[in-house]
């Protein structure tokens, strides 16, 4: 008897062990966004860091002051009014306001993506093929973010139907694809991989993005 006793305690006690195990771990899950450095993102001028606080969005450089330059806080400023306004669409669609911890995950996913998006773009322009205005209204986009700008151009591009449109068709549609317009960017998509079999970069696209 004694000996069942003992076993029954031995039970009970690993049995809050385990709880207490669990509970810690769902408690770091929770605080990861603190380890995992959310909202910390590399840019071509250094790295910055997003922090949400009551919904207003802040974009500000993590080096010193003494690296910060005008163009770089240009550059900060309209990734962060981008930001924003991408939260407040997001907020509109799903008919609620976004806790911030929320609107933190979302404005660093969409920030990363959206970098990479105007890098690519940038390191690729010369595929277009377009005229120096056409090129500088471009860059002029890019610098400050303006995604709405950017993908009106690519689609004058693609209206050229010129050596451009493949890539242009491309381009347009990682653009569409992170302004939520799937069917739009899954099209643009297939047009630049039928045009060019061969090119694995808008395979990929293509093949990754069956909506």
């Amino acid at each position: 008897m004694g000996t069942q006793v003992q076993d029954d305690s031995n039970f009970l006690t690993m049995r809050r062990f385990c709880h207490d195990l669990m509970a810690l771990s769902l408690l770091l899950i929770a605080s990861a966004p603190v380890f995992a450095q959310v909202g910390v993102i590399p840019m071509e001028e250094g790295t910055v860091q997003i922090v949400v606080t009551n919904g207003a969005v802040e974009v500000t450089q993590l080096e010193s002051a003494e690296s910060a330059d005008t163009d770089g806080q240009q550059r900060r400023d309209a990734l962060q009014r981008q930001v924003f306004a991408f939260l407040q669409r997001i907020s509109v669609q799903e008919g609620r306001v976004l806790p911030d911890e929320q609107s933190l995950y979302r404005a660093s996913s969409y920030a990363k993506i959206l970098v990479e998006k105007i890098g690519l773009l940038t390191s690729r322009v010369e595929i277009l093929s377009g005229s120096k205005a056409w090129v500088a209204d471009l860059q002029t986009a890019t610098n400050v973010y303006d995604v709405a700008t950017i993908k009106r151009l690519l689609h004058e591009k693609m209206m050229m139907e010129d050596d451009g449109y493949a890539e242009a068709a491309f381009q347009l549609g990682g653009f569409q694809e992170i302004d939520g317009e799937y069917q739009d960017a899954w099209a643009n998509y297939q047009i630049a991989s039928n045009l060019e079999p061969g090119n694995q970069l808008y395979m990929d696209a293509h093949g990754k993005n069956q909506f």
